[in-house]
């Protein structure tokens, strides 16, 4: 099912992520656990809690090798690798704290090797024929125009200087101080609901039309991209917003790239940032007020929380009846949920305050299918996935490495048809098509899909 790693790839690949656990198992017990007890992160540190989570670390490290390498050059193995480093690394970690309870542990372990099954298994039961036919069928296609692309840019932009305008002024805001303030003062525009569907959706379609820009040397037009880029910012304060642009700039002026490259600095950052905003906390905790919120923010934030609001998720659901998507595409066939908004009611019953604790993933499986989710719902991640394949086949990967990553973040705190509708996941992956079509000529795109289809003949017939 799985390519193997290289050997030394393999042992270097194993060694930053023992390594980046160490770190995050040293900032929660010193950090996180002491601090933040409060929030649910408890310390129950055993030996033989610390030895299992490790195995099971090691096992699906060995698989992750695959991501990492990711020499067929597939986004979706982009977005696992970046699952797997944000989500189920910290989960071992907590594991070894004794943080969760059996059933939790056993249910998302069998979640991620489902997911990673599904995802990555090939598929063979399809006729040769009529995979070639609609292969080639795809590779003969050439859909946009550069000028449709330029069109389709100014009217997303549009959208973005309406809003900016007529809300804000036109702001441009440079702080991260102040970007709960403008999330809240966004709440009270009162938008037409179209428009903030497609406001939303921007946030990704922006840098993907960037990206192409800078692929093609358009220099006016990514300076173009970046200002919409930065009154988005200024509108909502979404963090990611900016750092998806900065993003998109710094991956398609790198010389040399590649998905391999990339990856290596991709878990190399894991491990760089988690030792360096612990440290910064322990050596300066006594003299700087500040020291901190780079530790808390990244390693409490973005990498333990979402794994802990997974698990109250889990122990709410399996309690009590499961949502069935009713807060989701169900309430169009006029189902009710028996729920007020999930993640303010997750929220004030773990965490008794009134916050959003957003959450997906385990989380997304448990409250629309139950139990039942651990295995149903990897399977509807690996049809995602594998239509992101699909529309981004033979392009070059800097122009879709910034989605990837985007969904990577999304995924981790958002339900997946959440993501596909609101956060513009099947537009994004619409027009990725349409500039998959445009940016690559015909004869080198048919090409391509031959060599492709001849190597998957010879793989079949050696099965």
């Amino acid at each position: 099912m799985l390519a193997e790693c290289k050997k030394n790839s393999q042992i270097s690949f194993l060694l930053y992520i023992l390594l980046y656990r160490l770190t995050l198992d040293f900032s929660y017990s010193k950090i996180v656990s002491s601090l933040y007890a409060y929030q649910g992160f408890k310390n129950n540190f055993t030996i033989a809690n610390e030895a299992a989570s490790l195995i099971v670390l090691f096992v699906f490290s060995i698989i992750a090798c695959y991501f990492y390498e990711n020499i067929d050059n597939k986004a979706s193995n982009e977005i696992l690798l970046l699952l797997f480093l944000m989500s189920f690394v910290p989960f071992t970690s907590m594991v070894g704290f004794g943080a969760f309870t059996p059933g939790f542990i056993i249910s998302n372990i069998l979640f991620w090797l489902f997911l990673i099954l599904f995802a990555t298994i090939p598929i063979k039961k399809i006729p040769m024929e009529i995979y070639n036919r609609f292969m080639l069928k795809f590779g003969e296609q050439k859909l946009l125009s550069e000028t449709q692309i330029k069109f389709l840019t100014i009217v997303f932009g549009m959208v973005v200087l309406f809003i900016s305008g007529v809300y804000t002024g036109f702001r441009f805001n440079f702080s991260l101080a102040n970007v709960y303030a403008l999330r809240s003062e966004a709440r009270g525009y009162n938008l037409p609901v179209l428009l903030v569907y497609i406001f939303s959706w921007t946030r990704t379609v922006n840098p993907i039309f960037m990206a192409y820009y800078l692929h093609k040397k358009y220099w006016g037009w990514v300076v173009f991209c970046f200002i919409v880029q930065l009154l988005n910012f200024g509108i909502d304060g979404s963090k990611t917003t900016l750092f998806l642009a900065l993003f998109a700039i710094v991956v398609n002026l790198a010389p040399g790239f590649t998905l391999q490259s990339l990856n290596k600095w991709i878990v190399k950052g894991f491990l760089g940032l988690s030792f360096l905003t612990t440290m910064f906390y322990i050596g300066f905790s006594d003299l700087i007020s500040f020291s901190i919120w780079p530790v808390s923010l990244f390693v409490r934030r973005v990498l333990y929380l979402p794994v802990y609001i997974g698990s109250n998720y889990f122990d709410f659901f399996t309690s009590h009846t499961p949502d069935y998507f009713r807060q989701s595409f169900m309430r169009l066939f006029d189902f009710v949920s028996p729920y007020g908004d999930l993640s303010y009611m997750i929220g004030e019953i773990y965490f008794h305050t009134v916050t959003a604790a957003n959450n997906g993933l385990i989380a997304d499986a448990i409250t629309n299918m139950g139990i039942a989710g651990v295995v149903l719902s990897p399977m509807l991640y690996a049809v995602v996935f594998r239509f992101l394949n699909y529309v981004s086949f033979g392009i070059d990967p800097r122009l879709y490495i910034t989605v990837a990553m985007y969904l990577a973040v999304t995924l981790v705190n958002t339900f997946l048809f959440r993501v596909l509708l609101t956060h513009g996941l099947l537009i994004i992956m619409v027009i990725l098509y349409l500039i998959n079509n445009s940016v690559i000529e015909k004869d080198q795109r048919k090409a391509l899909i031959r060599f492709v289809m001849k190597a998957n003949r010879g793989n079949n017939e050696e099965n």
